[in-house]
């Protein structure tokens, strides 16, 4: 790989070692909410094995009729709803990071591109944003963005989730003692929830200021290249499809959640910076499918989302293009998603 593959993943591990100390801190009041609905759940426990010794009724129906599963539904809001106060501000620590990063590690990247150009003489032609304009600009944490929206509705959506986990666990007859379960699977879900939207704020908060940056800088800094981590088990397939691909600077990288690729500036010519003299290309970063064809049998295999996917592309039934999918997020829009190879796309092709 050429060392600006290197140099952008240093920026990025920098910019993942604060999201890392962010997701803790989130991790660890999670916690201690989910100790305290517990307390509430041993209660609701003790009343139902009551009810079944007395042989009365034990459906849905007397389940939401009892004062502590009310109560319990009722913490559960407030608890998750003060949490999601917690998840903004965390959220709001860790963009304006990313904005202060973009900034700098969008001029680093294109003085990585150009060697030959003195950081000074770059920095004297290079248009610098202020943060409190490209915060502004973007909007993640706007009072009225889908962001904040999403935030909002966070409590009472926790709580209907895992309201709706319990009933159906007593609908289908599970003993008291595994409503345990039920709550921790679904409180689990919620902090998954917490915990990607931390995540994915981030790092499209990072992009889309390192983007403000290149089209502030369009005359030196014309189209972007996808860069993937390219890392067996972490990098799905559409991203290394998309490794390698040249974009407009007009263009957003739509990555997925909790996505880690990066926007690496291709910079104009020498002469068209005004200096001159005849300086070398810019690294060309390989495409993915380039880089994918390179690898050993056994690394490939690693990266494929199935074994009936690995044995297509082994025959040449898909193309790796053919892996990137797409979605659109209530929050986010359209993201790049993995495009599942099925048997109508074998017969079609083969």
């Amino acid at each position: 790989m050429p060392a600006i593959y290197q140099e952008a993943m240093k920026f990025r591990a920098a910019l993942r070692a604060g999201n890392d100390a962010s997701l803790k801190r989130l991790v660890e009041a999670y916690g201690r909410i989910y100790q305290r609905l517990q307390m509430q759940l041993r209660a609701l426990e003790a009343d139902i094995l009551e009810a079944q010794k007395a042989g009365r009724e034990f459906s849905q129906d007397w389940l939401r009729r009892q004062e502590r599963y009310q109560q319990l539904m009722a913490q559960t809001r407030d608890e998750l709803n003060r949490y999601a106060g917690l998840i903004e501000s965390e959220m709001d620590s860790l963009t304006k990071e990313a904005l202060a990063a973009a900034e700098e590690d969008a001029l680093r990247l294109a003085a990585a591109r150009l060697p030959g150009v003195p950081a000074t003489v770059l920095r004297s032609v290079w248009n610098r944003l202020p943060a409190e304009a490209v915060e502004t600009l973007l909007g993640f944490l706007a009072p009225e963005s889908p962001l904040t929206k999403r935030l909002a509705g966070f409590g009472v959506e926790a709580a209907l989730r895992i309201g709706a986990a319990l009933e159906e666990s007593v609908a289908l007859g599970y003993s008291p003692r595994r409503l345990a379960g039920t709550l921790r699977r679904s409180a689990g879900m919620s902090l998954s929830d917490a915990l990607r939207l931390a995540r994915t704020t981030q790092i499209n908060a990072y992009r889309e200021a390192t983007r403000a940056s290149y089209i502030a800088n369009e005359r030196l800094v014309p189209t972007w290249t996808w860069v993937s981590a390219l890392d067996p088990g972490g990098t799905c397939m559409a991203c290394v499809a998309k490794h390698g691909s040249i974009h407009p600077v007009t263009e957003r990288l739509n990555d997925h959640h909790n996505g880690w690729c990066v926007m690496v500036p291709n910079p104009v010519s020498y002469r068209d910076l005004g200096l001159n003299v005849d300086g070398p290309p810019a690294e060309r970063i390989p495409t993915g499918e380039e880089w994918f064809k390179g690898l050993p049998e056994g690394q490939q295999r690693a990266f494929m989302p199935s074994e009936a996917a690995w044995k297509a592309w082994q025959a040449g039934q898909v193309g790796i293009g053919e892996f990137v999918g797409s979605r659109v997020d209530d929050v986010w829009g359209e993201m790049v998603a993995v495009r599942a190879v099925r048997t109508t796309d074998l017969e079609k092709n083969g």
